[in-house]
Formats: structure tokens, C-alpha cells, sequence
């Protein structure tokens, strides 16, 4: 499969929202920089047939990702952890 070049705007468009998402000193907007990485991944392996129509449908669903953050970031930070904790005490004790 060939697909035609990106145009300077797209491309410009990618660098902003995408790469410097993966740069950033905060993890969510680094795990966010990656999920938009693989929306533009899998939005170009369809480029022929539907490429904005499925950029932009994984562009609503991050942002509902982001408004959850923004909403409710800190209670989901605490279950995480939670989780996290309780995940490695049952690994260090053998999965008791």
C-alpha cells in the first residue's frame, strides 16, 4: 500500500499534538502522547479509505480520556495506586 505524501499542514498538525505529548514530564500526557501516536497509526493504515473520518473519531474518544482526567485525575490517581499496591503485596507474598 502507497500513500500519497502528508501535506506540510498535517505534518505540522502531528508534531504539536502528538510528539510534544511525548516529551512531556507528566506521565498521563506521555501515555496520551502514545495513544495518539497509535489513533495516527492506525488512522494512515486506513489513509485510502477514511483517514480523517478515523482521526477524528480517535480524537473525540482522547478527548473524553482527558476530560475523565481533568473531572475525576485525582480519585483515579488514588484507585491506581490502591490497585497498584494491593497488585504487588499479593505478588511478593505469592499471589495469597
Amino acid at each position: 500500500m502507497v500513500l500519497p505524501p502528508i501535506p506540510y499542514g498535517l505534518a505540522v498538525y502531528v508534531l504539536v499534538t502528538c510528539c510534544f505529548c511525548l516529551i512531556s514530564s507528566h506521565k498521563f500526557i506521555r501515555v496520551l502522547g502514545l495513544a495518539l501516536v497509535g489513533a495516527l497509526a492506525i488512522s494512515l493504515w486506513s489513509y485510502l479509505t477514511a483517514f480523517y473520518s478515523v482521526w477524528c473519531f480517535f480524537s473525540a474518544l482522547l478527548s473524553a480520556v482527558i476530560y475523565v482526567h481533568l473531572r475525576h485525575g485525582k480519585e483515579l490517581s488514588r484507585l491506581v495506586r490502591k490497585y497498584e499496591n494491593t497488585a504487588r503485596r499479593r505478588f511478593r507474598s505469592g499471589g495469597r
